[in-house]
């Protein structure tokens, strides 16, 4: 069974969703307000443009990585 989360991890998942959220609604507006104004739906694709730059923004791809092992050999060399 996996751990419990920790109320920081909440707290970060918490934070993590709401910028999610807010940068779906920047898209949307702005694909609305651009469909409004020109009559173009492809305003639309800056739903997933702000999802990406978001993305960028908060990734911490260091908190992808697992503990490596270590490469040295602590044993004498003969």
């Amino acid at each position: 069974m996996p751990p419990l989360p920790t109320h920081v991890t909440r707290v970060r998942l918490a934070t993590r969703a709401m910028l999610l959220v807010a940068c779906m609604a920047l898209g949307a507006i702005v694909g609305v307000v651009g469909r409004h104004l020109t009559g173009s739906d492809a305003w639309f694709l800056a739903l997933p443009l702000c999802i990406v730059v978001g993305w960028f923004v908060v990734a911490d791809p260091t908190a992808c990585d697992s503990a490596r092992p270590s490469c040295r050999d602590d044993r004498p060399a003969r």
